[in-house]
Formats: C-alpha cells, structure tokens, sequence
C-alpha cells in the first residue's frame, strides 16, 4: 500500500509483514521473538509499520523509526519495477489512517522514484537484459525530468557522458570507470524514469 497526500506518497507499507520485512536485514534475539510476532500480526491486521508501534513502545527512537520506515518501504517498493505483471489500483480515502505520515517522502515524487529504483538489487536479473552495445540518449522530456533531481555522483557522471560524447554502453562504462552491473543499474534507473531510450550503434 502506497498512501499519497496532495500527489505526493507519505507512506509505503504491507499488510504482509513477511514481504515487508523481506529485504532488511532485522535480527531478533530469542527474548523478543513474542513481541515482535505480536507487532507483525498487528501490522498484518492494520496496515502500520510495525516500527511505529516500536516507537510508541520506546523501543526504538521516532527519528529511527522513522529512517526504517524510509528503508523499508523504498525496497518493498523497489520490487515493482522489476516485476510488470503487478498492477495498481487506486482508491480515494476520506481521511489517512492515524498511523499515516503527513510528510511526503520527497519532492517532487520524482526524487522518490529515483530513491526507490536504487534499492533494485545489483543481482536482479533485469540488469542483465541491459544491451551493452546501444547508445544512450536523452528522451525529449529527459532534461526536464533531470532538473527536479538530486542525482548521485555515478548519475551526474553518467548523464554529463551521455549530453557531451555518447558512445555505446560498453565504451562508457570505460571511459566512466564503472563496472558493467554498476552501469547497467544507472541505465535502468534513468530509463524507468523516462529520461533515457537506448538506440543501436550507427
């Protein structure tokens, strides 16, 4: 689930713990197994983040909760890209639940996107479909989406290749000395987002 105010999301969250859950790396001692069993099935009942009931329990800070809510709901999200057969249905609500954060997780919603996309998994397989010997090249609304981004060092590098002497995948990941999957994760980011298409070699 996905709760969005004003256009913008606020909160990614599961009543799947389990799925939620899948790609951190939380470890529980024996003495609090019960306990977090109990958090698990209150979010698999309601829908909060169990990290919020940890914060009103005073076992974790709000400020950390609130970093793992980040976390966690950016790679709970980040296995939709890699997977087009989910599909979205949206419902308009009265009201957010009371647990809902009011804050958007980034403006614009482009800057979360982009946050979410690089917690894909460098193993994912999608990144080996990427064809190392294509051209990159800005798509006609790319440069108006790069404006609203804060990009990484890689992306800007990437991006600063790309506008002043593209060439093939393959010849910038030379000249840009970054691997091959490092490479490959930086075009399907910028190409989920529609500011890149990938032509064949003249």
């Amino acid at each position: 689930m996905i709760f969005i105010k004003d256009g913008l999301p606020c909160l990614v969250t599961s009543q799947d713990s389990e799925a939620y859950l899948s790609s951190g790396t939380l470890e529980i001692d024996d003495d609090s197994r019960d306990y977090f069993t109990e958090l698990q099935q209150e979010q698999n009942h309601t829908g909060q983040p169990l990290f919020l009931r940890m914060a009103a329990d005073e076992v974790i800070p709000i400020e950390n909760a609130h970093d793992l809510l980040r976390q966690y709901g950016n790679f709970f999200f980040a296995s939709l890209w890699t997977h087009p057969e989910y599909r979205f249905a949206f419902f308009q609500m009265e009201s957010l639940p009371d647990y809902c954060l009011i804050e958007p997780l980034a403006k614009p919603v482009e800057n979360w996107l982009l946050e979410t996309l690089r917690c894909v998994p460098a193993e994912d397989s999608v990144l080996q479909t990427i064809d190392h010997s294509l051209v990159p090249g800005f798509s006609r609304a790319g440069y108006d989406c790069l404006e609203k981004l804060s990009l990484d060092e890689q992306e800007v590098a990437f991006c600063q290749q790309v506008a002043t002497e593209s060439g093939r995948l393959e010849l910038l990941s030379t000249a840009l000395e970054m691997n091959p999957t490092e490479l490959a994760h930086i075009v399907f980011r910028l190409q989920s987002l529609k500011i890149i298409d990938l032509w064949p070699a003249d």
